[in-house]
C-alpha cells in the first residue's frame, strides 16, 4: 500500500470533558455532548455553549417546573463498559449455543414461494450434528495453531452460524402480525429520512414476528420521529412499539401545529443565545411537549390493551387474560428543527425510554468531537433487562425530564435505532463512526465532504473484497457487504484515517456498484437483513435523518 503521510495518525481520541460537577446528584450523562443540554429535577444543570469552552447554568425554573418532585432519588444507573462488553461476548456465545441446541426445531410453518422456508428431515438434522461436531474440532485446531488471528477464527465462527439460522414464515392464524419488512424515504423540507425495519434472524428461525417500529413526520421542516423495541419475552410487543410510535409522532406534529410553529417568542427563542431567559424558556416548552408525546405513547398502548382485553382470539393466542405488560416496548423520540441561521445550526430535543441508540454526527467537525449520544440505555431490575414505557415509573414526570437531551450545533446525521443494531455497535463514542462508515462503505449514505484532490479510484486496488454470506431467507442467495473493521484489519487505517479520506468509503461502495440516492432505503433493508456480527439475532431497525 502507498505511503499516505496525512492518514498515519494516532488512535481515535474521543471528548471525554465533563459536563457535569461530581457534586450534582445526576447519573452521568453524554461527555461528547458539547452543546446538550440535559433536563433533570435539579436545580442548576449545565449546557455547553456552541464553541464547548465555557459552562453556563440552566434556567433552575425550567428544571422544577419540568420535575415537580424534589424528593426523588431514584436515578438510572450507568453501565459500566466491562458490563456491556461482556454482554456481547455472552451474546456471541449464546448465539452459538442457541444454534446447536435449537437447530431445525422450529415448529413447521407452511409458507409461500416468497418466504421460502427450511426446515430440516432427520437425514438433516444428522448433517447438523455432524457439521456441530466438525465445528468443535476446529475450534481445537484453532487453539493449537496460534499463528491463527483472532479475527480468522471470529470470521469462521460468523460464517458457520450464517449457515445454521433458517427461515420460518409467520403462521397465518397469529393475530394482528407485523410485516416482514417496513421501509420508508421521506424527502421533507428539513431534510431527508430513510428508515428500514427488518425481522431478525431468531425469530425468522423461530417463526414469530418482529416487535420493532418506526414512524417519521415532518411539519415544513420540523421532522419527527420515533422508534420503538417491544420487549422479546411478550407476544403482544410488536402491538404496543407500532401504537406507541404512532401516537407519538401524531401528537407531535399535532401539537407543533397547534401550539409552537406560529408561537414567534418559541420559535425565535432557541436561536438565542444559550445562556438568555428566552432560550431557556422556549426549550422548557419544547420539553414538556416531548413529555406530552410519551404520555400520548402510553395511552395509546393501554387503548390497544383495553381494546383486545377480551377478544378471544387474542385471549387463545396468549392461553390466558391479557396484561398491559404484554404490550411492553421500549420508546426513542427525537424532534429535529432547523434554526436557519448563519450557522446552520439545528435544535434537536430526544426522550429515550430503555435501551437502543440516539446519536447525532456532525460530519463537518473533527474526529473527535464529531459524534453526540443523545439518550442513556435504561437498565431493568435485573442484569440484561430494560425499561419499558409501560413500566410505571418510566411515565412519571421527574423520569421523563432525566431523560430528555437537547442539543443545538451543526450536526448533520440523527441515527436512531433499536438494540438490535446499537449492541453490535458499542461502545458509542467510537463505533458510531464505524457505523456510519459501513453505512457509507455500502452505499447507504453518501460518505462526508471534505477537500481534498485524492481520488477513490487510487483506493480501489488496496481495500478487500466484500464479504459475502447467505440470505437467511434463501441460501442459494448470497449477499455481499463491505465492513470497515475489516477494512481496518487488511489495510492497517484507523477510523480516524478513514473520517479523514471519505474516499476511501466512495472506492469500497464502488466495489458493490450500488450508490444511488432514489433506492438508500431499500439498500438499507438488505443491508440491515444481512450484515452479519457475532452473536447479533435481533430485529433490527435504523432511522437515518440527514438533516
Amino acid at each position: 500500500m502507498e505511503d499516505r503521510p496525512d492518514l498515519v495518525k494516532n488512535s481515535a481520541e474521543v471528548c471525554e470533558k465533563e459536563i457535569i460537577p461530581e457534586d450534582i446528584n445526576i447519573s452521568p450523562v453524554d461527555q461528547d455532548a458539547c452543546d446538550t443540554v440535559v433536563l433533570t429535577r435539579n436545580d442548576a444543570d449545565l449546557i455547553k455553549d456552541n464553541d464547548g469552552n465555557e459552562v453556563v447554568p440552566v434556567d433552575a425554573t425550567m428544571n422544577a417546573e419540568l420535575s415537580s418532585n424534589d424528593d426523588i432519588s431514584e436515578n438510572p444507573e450507568p453501565v459500566e463498559s466491562s458490563d456491556e462488553n461482556t454482554e456481547v461476548a455472552e451474546d456471541a456465545q449464546n448465539e452459538e449455543n442457541y444454534l446447536n441446541e435449537n437447530n431445525g426445531e422450529s415448529e413447521k410453518v407452511e409458507t409461500t414461494a416468497e418466504q421460502p422456508c427450511e426446515i430440516p428431515s432427520a437425514a438433516e438434522e444428522s448433517e447438523n450434528s455432524a457439521d456441530t461436531e466438525e465445528f468443535v474440532e476446529s475450534e481445537k485446531n484453532a487453539e493449537q495453531n496460534p499463528e491463527d488471528s483472532e479475527e480468522s477464527k471470529t470470521e469462521s465462527v460468523t460464517e458457520y452460524t450464517a449457515s445454521l439460522w433458517k427461515y420460518t414464515a409467520v403462521a397465518d392464524d397469529v393475530p394482528d402480525p407485523s410485516p416482514e419488512y417496513y421501509t420508508r424515504s421521506d424527502i421533507y423540507d428539513g431534510g431527508k429520512v430513510i428508515g428500514a425495519r427488518v425481522r431478525g434472524k431468531k425469530h425468522k428461525h423461530e417463526g414469530t414476528c418482529c416487535d420493532d417500529w418506526f414512524e417519521t413526520a415532518s411539519l415544513g421542516d420540523i421532522t419527527f420521529i420515533a422508534v420503538a423495541d417491544g420487549a422479546g419475552s411478550k407476544k403482544l410487543s410488536r402491538i404496543g412499539s407500532q401504537e406507541s410510535c404512532r401516537a407519538a409522532v401524531g401528537f407531535l406534529k399535532d401539537h407543533f401545529e397547534k401550539n409552537i410553529v406560529n408561537d414567534t417568542k418559541i420559535m425565535s427563542g432557541i436561536a438565542l443565545d444559550m445562556n438568555s431567559h428566552d432560550f431557556m424558556s422556549a426549550c422548557k416548552i419544547l420539553a414538556e411537549a416531548v413529555r406530552g408525546a410519551v404520555n400520548e405513547a402510553y395511552l395509546a398502548v393501554r387503548s390497544a390493551f383495553y381494546c383486545r382485553a377480551s377478544n378471544e382470539k387474542f385471549i387463545g393466542y396468549m392461553g390466558r387474560s391479557l396484561d398491559i405488560r404484554d404490550f411492553s416496548a421500549t420508546l426513542l423520540i427525537s424532534v429535529v428543527i432547523p434554526l436557519g441561521n448563519e450557522k446552520n445550526e439545528k435544535l434537536v430535543v430526544s426522550c429515550q425510554i430503555g435501551d437502543g441508540m440516539i446519536a447525532l454526527i456532525d460530519t463537518s467537525a473533527e474526529f473527535s468531537a464529531s459524534v453526540k449520544r443523545m439518550g442513556d440505555s435504561d437498565s431493568g431490575e435485573f442484569s440484561g433487562e430494560t425499561e419499558f414505557l409501560t413500566t410505571e415509573k418510566m411515565r412519571a414526570p421527574e423520569s421523563i425530564a432525566l431523560k430528555t437531551r437537547i442539543s443545538r450545533g451543526n450536526s448533520d446525521i440523527l441515527m436512531m435505532m433499536t438494540d438490535g443494531v446499537s449492541d453490535d455497535y458499542f461502545p458509542v463514542e467510537i463505533q458510531m463512526h464505524r457505523l456510519y462508515f459501513d453505512l457509507a462503505a455500502n452505499g447507504i449514505l453518501p460518505p462526508r465532504k471534505v477537500s481534498n484532490e485524492n481520488s477513490a479510484d487510487e483506493w480501489q486496488d488496496k481495500l478487500p473484497e466484500p464479504s459475502v454470506y447467505p440470505w437467511v431467507n434463501d441460501k442459494s442467495v448470497m449477499v455481499a457487504a463491505n465492513y470497515t473493521n475489516k477494512i481496518c484489519r487488511e489495510t492497517g487505517l484507523t477510523f480516524e484515517n478513514i473520517w479523514n479520506a471519505p474516499e476511501i468509503l466512495e472506492a469500497a461502495a464502488a466495489k458493490l456498484g450500488v450508490f444511488s440516492e432514489e433506492n438508500a432505503a431499500e439498500r438499507l433493508k438488505v443491508w440491515l437483513d444481512n450484515y452479519v456480527e457475532r452473536g447479533s439475532f435481533d430485529d433490527r431497525t435504523l432511522v437515518i435523518a440527514i438533516i
